[in-house]
């Protein structure tokens, strides 16, 4: 089994980064198959 994990800094608008991440990179991810796509989204805050 394989397991990719992306991060991401926080984007000045972030509806319109979900609405990319959505409409570009989880149509490729779904080409593969069998392949389990899993999101989340964690909510920053000062360290």
């Amino acid at each position: 089994m394989y397991q990719l994990t992306a991060t991401y800094n926080h984007p000045q608008d972030p509806d319109a980064f979900l609405g990319h991440y959505r409409s570009t990179h989880v149509p490729i991810a779904r080409e593969f198959p069998k392949a389990a796509i899993r999101q989340s989204r964690g909510e920053g805050g000062n360290d």
